[in-house]
């Protein structure tokens, strides 16, 4: 499995409440708001699903590659009124799967309860990160050239069947595709500068 880093990332985030429209059910707002988060230096990290025990404690749905990596990040934030708050993990431990963290901004239930749904971020420089791995959200939009067939078009999302990533490539028709993250289809990654792209090998049918 590739992790989130091998595909993915941001720089600083323009808050929403400076988009010049208070209509956010617009498709060409919904664009705007995704393109400043992808700009962002900071990534989404983990949804609080729920509370636990009395004491503020709660409960974290991870978006990183694994709880692990996770628990390794020394500051979350939450988004309060387009400001990035900091959240600072006092102890955190993985029960089934899922991070239970206590932070030292929230020291009691009714602190945590109104926490249940929220987004929790972290700074680009915190997530840790391999030599030659990328955030996704760098990835997302970039074009997508076969080493034989020329531009076959762009990466519109990245998912995880069965834990395994996989590439959504759009056409220019508007219809998708996909690519198993591996090497023997994924030959090349670049994010920045004027090489920006993902070089991949197709094998025949895959475009079908």
């Amino acid at each position: 499995m590739l992790p989130m880093s091998v595909q993915s990332t941001f720089s600083p985030l323009l808050p929403v409440r400076y988009i010049p429209s208070t209509r956010t059910d617009s498709p060409f707002i919904s664009y705007l708001i995704e393109a400043y988060m992808a700009k962002s230096n900071y990534l989404e990290a983990a949804r609080v699903t729920g509370t636990h025990g009395v004491k503020g404690m709660v409960r974290l749905d991870c978006m990183t590659d694994t709880p692990e990596v996770l628990c390794e990040i020394p500051v979350l934030y939450r988004r309060i009124k387009g400001e990035f708050v900091p959240l600072h993990p006092e102890r955190s431990s993985i029960y089934k799967g899922a991070v239970l963290a206590a932070f030292r901004e929230i020291t009691s239930l009714d602190d945590a309860i109104p926490m249940k749904g929220q987004i929790l971020y972290a700074a680009r420089e915190d997530i840790p990160i391999s030599d030659g791995d990328h955030f996704v959200c760098d990835m997302i939009g970039l074009t997508v050239t076969d080493d034989v067939r020329g531009v076959v078009g762009v990466l519109d999302d990245v998912i995880t069947p069965a834990g395994r990533q996989v590439y959504v490539i759009k056409k220019e028709d508007g219809s998708t595709f996909m690519i198993p993250a591996v090497p023997e289809f994924i030959l090349d990654i670049v994010t920045e500068g004027d090489d920006a792209g993902i070089t991949v090998h197709l094998i025949d049918g895959m475009m079908d």
